[in-house]
């Protein structure tokens, strides 16, 4: 009886983790396929087999959705070619007066990042 309470406890336990995550398939704002395209705004570089980059999906949607100044838009790593050496994905850029640099690095930090520019 004990091993069966224990059983049920543990399945519980999982939905209620999985249901709670905080995960999205797919980007809400637009894709770009250059950087050059943007004067003011955020870049999320992310690659498509990236499992990191997916978990930092609901994080960029979020933002989105709340139509800040600075806008925020997608980018495939691939397209970045070699005009600005970043680290790896995912990665937040900022361009701002036609002036780039990274914000944040890694699903953390992006994650971190993001969050404090929608509670600001």
């Amino acid at each position: 009886m004990k091993k069966v309470i224990i059983i049920i406890l543990i399945f519980i336990f999982s939905i209620s983790l999985i249901s709670c995550s905080k995960k999205e398939e797919s980007l809400n704002c637009e894709t770009i396929e250059s950087i050059e395209a943007i004067e003011n705004g955020y870049i999320f570089l992310f690659k498509d087999d990236c499992k990191y980059c997916i978990k930092d999906y609901y994080y960029v949607n979020e933002y989105y959705a709340l139509n800040k100044e600075m806008q925020i838009y997608a980018m495939n790593s691939k397209n970045l070619g070699n005009s600005i050496e970043v680290e790896g994905v995912p990665t937040l850029l900022k361009i701002e007066n036609n002036q780039l640099s990274v914000e944040a690095n890694g699903y953390i930090r992006v994650k971190r990042y993001l969050i404090n520019l929608m509670t600001t």
